[in-house]
């Protein structure tokens, strides 16, 4: 009797230590959490507008910035020249206008006998011409003053400057970038997840966000599922076809799929970086 107890205990014991062991494995296996998620955010590059030379920097390496502070200034001499030129060549214009149409409204007013159907045709022409290189001229004023405009460069975003190797008297060039800026609104943690735990995971599923740095974990809601990613295993072949590797069947590894986690308030106090490294857990919605 006291065998049998004793080997009764000894089953219940090792079919806990199963039961755990698998209960173990099958939550490994298949609950949504990763260890490999990354803290992401978008980055927007500033690039000039106009050309010219740097005249002035007023923000310095990983300084937080506003929409609309002032970044730099570009040398406005030869754009405040251009709109004076501009502002001549309009004022010339609206003279020959003016002149055309004054011209057109006399041979309006004479008779038949007077002037020819076609010297009136022709004035009433004049005048239409003087007016169109009028809206011309205003057109070309118009541009130079916004080029002006442009040489004050502004944010265009909230965040964070960032690598900033731009100095005064550095020359660039329009549409080139010079300037990054971390957008400290869009800050947030890909998930990377093996594609047997996407079945527990749904847009909007609550989530919990450790990251390696140390201190308490941050909420966050599941925003969107990644519909594609790369197959660096086939590649398209010079005849355009697919370069199928081979499979070895006794070896097959989850591919990762990118989930993406909106956070909620994080505090300033726990200051983010994009490229940190996060471990996620997804809470399973019954």
């Amino acid at each position: 009797m006291n065998l049998l107890f004793r080997l009764g205990i000894t089953g219940l014991v090792v079919g806990a230590g199963a039961y755990a062991g698998w209960f173990l494995w099958t939550n490994y296996l298949w609950s949504p959490q990763t260890r490999d998620g990354r803290v992401t955010t978008n980055i927007v590059t500033v690039a000039p507008e106009v050309s010219g030379r740097v005249v002035e920097l007023l923000v310095a390496e990983n300084q937080n910035i506003e929409t609309g502070d002032v970044l730099f200034r570009i040398d406005p001499s030869q754009y405040e020249i251009a709109v004076q030129d501009a502002e001549a060549s309009l004022a010339a214009a609206d003279a020959i206008h003016q002149l055309r149409q004054s011209e057109a409204d006399r041979r309006r007013q004479l008779t038949s006998s007077a002037i020819s159907a076609e010297d009136r045709e022709n004035a009433v022409l004049n005048a239409a011409a003087a007016e169109a290189s009028y809206r011309q001229a205003e057109a070309v004023l118009a541009r130079a003053r916004l080029d002006l405009e442009r040489t004050t460069i502004h944010s265009r975003v909230p965040g964070y400057i960032t690598n900033r190797t731009l100095d005064i008297g550095d020359y660039v060039t329009a549409g080139q970038p010079v300037l990054a800026i971390v957008d400290r609104t869009s800050f947030r943690v890909d998930g990377y997840f093996e594609e047997t735990r996407l079945a527990r995971i749904h847009v909007g599923a609550p989530a919990r966000v450790y990251l390696m740095r140390g201190g308490p974990p941050r909420t966050g809601r599941v925003a969107s599922i990644a519909r594609a990613i790369g197959d660096i295993d086939n590649p398209t072949g010079p005849e355009l076809l697919l370069n199928v590797a081979p499979t070895f069947q006794w070896v097959r590894l989850a591919q990762r799929i990118p989930v993406r986690i909106q956070l909620d308030a994080w505090p300033e106090s726990l200051p983010l970086a994009a490229g940190m490294t996060a471990t996620v857990i997804i809470e399973e919605q019954s």
